[in-house]
């Protein structure tokens, strides 16, 4: 799995989890995260294999052109995904059952409802707070860490 990230810190999670440097290799699929501004498009335009596959994930926030001569010399197949099948949300839970993926790495933050406003912030400013995913929980019991 390759990992492209706006943010040093985000490479360095993607690292401890696995990840490798995408531009040490050409992968088959190419998953370009897009939610944001969708600048990892570029990306897999320049890296993406002959006659491969390029997955948009996620909700792009502005619109960027799409030059389709790299998808006509490259063969390659280029499809949008927002949602999840039946079948992949089953298996993204038998996977974190299981142990196979560790989903409180991803989990830099934490609030409790009573501070959301502020967790809305840390979560919009991934930057500046280096937060991966924040998460609120409503009754409370969350130890607060903002970073």
């Amino acid at each position: 799995v390759g990992l492209v990230a706006r943010h040093d810190f985000q490479r360095q999670l993607g690292r401890r989890l696995g990840a490798e440097d995408p531009d040490d290799f050409t992968p088959d699929v190419t998953l370009v995260a897009a939610a944001g501004d969708g600048s990892g498009l570029q990306w897999a335009a320049d890296h993406s294999d002959t006659c491969g596959r390029v997955v948009l994930v996620g909700n792009i926030k502005d619109s960027r052109p799409l030059t389709l001569k790299w998808i006509v010399e490259r063969e390659l197949q280029v499809v949008g995904s927002q949602r999840y099948t039946r079948a992949e949300f089953h298996e993204a839970i038998r996977l974190v059952e299981s142990g196979t993926l560790d989903l409180d790495a991803l989990i830099t933050h934490r609030f409790p409802l009573s501070e959301i406003a502020r967790a809305y912030e840390v979560a919009g400013g991934k930057a500046q707070h280096r937060s991966v995913k924040v998460l609120v929980h409503p009754d409370g019991s969350a130890a607060r860490s903002d970073g």
